[in-house]
């Protein structure tokens, strides 16, 4: 992750433990041995604007699946109740 400010480390090898935690987000999010449904969206090359903006898209992205999957869930509540199969 880069941005405009060396903010990862500086001479004594801090590392800011928010850029971390997001550094380790993204690894986490593609990590092959882990299926994940952001794999692949975010790189730790991307700027913070970057993730910022992919955050944002795959968001909106996840909130109207998760709309679509609780109608599913509804429905096929609903025909259960009605004894459907």
């Amino acid at each position: 992750m880069h941005s405009s400010t060396a903010i990862a480390e500086n001479d004594t090898g801090y590392i800011d433990p928010v850029e971390k935690k997001v550094l380790d987000l993204i690894q986490h999010f593609n990590d092959p041995d882990h299926e994940h449904v952001l794999r692949g969206i975010f790189t730790d090359t991307d700027c913070l604007a970057e993730i910022s903006d992919k955050q944002k898209r795959a968001s909106t992205t996840m909130s109207c699946a998760i709309a679509e999957l609780v109608a599913l869930k509804m429905a096929v509540e609903f025909l259960k109740e009605q004894g459907r199969s």
